[in-house]
């Protein structure tokens, strides 16, 4: 259950137990059958036998002969399935702090805690468990450190409210011994390398160029082809080293996905999708978009898997305080991202910050080349 990684099976039984009781799904009981079928097979570690097929039979009783690729049945309901639970969230679940959605190019449900409400357990760590090495804290005057700590109280008070101790699965362990050691070098992001040598080249080529169009508007991942990746493997931290490997499917005209980290060989991401348009290279390109935007961001799998083993960059770690804010516009997460912006930027932006992530980066990297020159 690759998408659950911070949220344990209790919190999602009593988020989509939630979602199928609402009002919005009240009057559609073939929807509500659709959701509690997918959430129960992924949870039960079944999400690959989530096929067009087997929701056709099993959720909507279509008989063994049902065919998927003629009849749009399943499609045409999950696509009413994604519309009802993004009605939901914007209305009776606004402040729910789990969000169910299933992705388009499949069936499998994936499971995140609601940005409004809940940061990042990364950020978690940083704000509230551990909050000592923001430096700030200790340079500013008496009223301001008074007022910093006022905003951690209530920050841990308002996650008391949403019960996040019942939410968030048991902290992590230390990291493994392959991953200790000193930390990466402080501008250092994490580099994808798209294996998609089992594909046909005209999609290979589309997906590789998706992705790295994506990863290019994110600005928090280097995007590489194995060829670019072995040229300058030796300037790249091994430890922020992953893989999205791509190859057909077990069913004819599928796809099969997966994100890995090259340095442990674990799978953080994966998805199966079925190819059925008959515009293949079209289909793959949504494709792509769905699984980068479930990746690249700083809230997506990869930089979870990161903060979670311990193995992020100093500036992996302020483009997280940085979105925090961005996101929250909070005073405390402003103080946060500042302090840790000063760090990598001692020049800076006198009397601000930098908002946008690909500018943190590069003037970073910049700074980084200044002080060694």
């Amino acid at each position: 259950m690759t998408h659950s990684l911070y949220i344990n099976a209790e919190a999602v039984e009593v988020s989509v137990e939630k979602v199928l009781a609402s009002q919005t799904f009240a009057r559609s009981e073939k929807l509500r059958s659709f959701l509690r079928y997918v959430v129960q097979k992924e949870q039960s570690g079944a999400a690959q036998a989530l096929k067009g097929y087997s929701i056709g039979v099993d959720v909507f009783g279509r008989p063994e002969e049902f065919d998927p690729s003629s009849d749009p049945l399943v499609r045409v309901q999950a696509g009413k399935l994604r519309k009802l639970l993004e009605r939901y969230y914007d209305t009776e679940g606004l402040d729910d702090p789990i969000r169910i959605s299933i992705p388009t190019g499949g069936y499998v449900p994936q499971y995140k805690m609601n940005r409004q409400e809940c940061p990042p357990p990364a950020v978690l760590r940083q704000l509230i468990i551990d909050p000592q090495p923001i430096e700030v804290f200790a340079q500013k005057p008496l009223r301001m450190r008074l007022f910093a700590y006022a905003g951690l109280t209530a920050l841990n008070l308002a996650l008391a409210a949403f019960n996040l101790n019942a939410l968030a699965t048991t902290p992590p362990a230390p990291p493994a011994p392959l991953l200790s050691g000193s930390p990466p070098p402080s501008t250092q992001i994490p580099r994808v390398v798209i294996d998609n040598t089992g594909l046909d080249s005209n999609l290979a080529k589309k997906l590789e160029d998706t992705i790295r169009e994506a990863g290019n508007r994110e600005a928090t991942i280097d995007i590489m082809s194995v060829s670019d990746d072995l040229a300058s493997a030796e300037n790249m931290d091994s430890r922020l080293r992953f893989r999205i490997a791509v190859k057909p499917g077990a069913i004819a005209g599928s796809l099969e996905m997966s994100l890995v980290h090259d340095a442990t060989g674990d799978i953080i991401y994966q998805a199966s999708y079925d190819l059925y348009d008959s515009d293949a290279t079209t289909r793959l390109e949504t494709i792509a978009l769905d699984l980068a935007s479930s990746t690249l961001p700083v809230s997506g799998e990869i930089y979870r898997f990161a903060a979670q083993q311990g193995i992020s960059s100093d500036l992996m770690q302020c483009m997280s305080l940085t979105e925090l804010y961005n996101n929250t516009n909070a005073r405390l997460a402003f103080i946060n991202a500042k302090a840790c912006q000063r760090k990598l930027v001692p020049t800076g932006r006198p009397g601000n910050i930098y908002s946008n992530l690909r500018m943190l980066r590069d003037a970073s990297r910049d700074a980084l080349k200044r002080s060694n020159a």
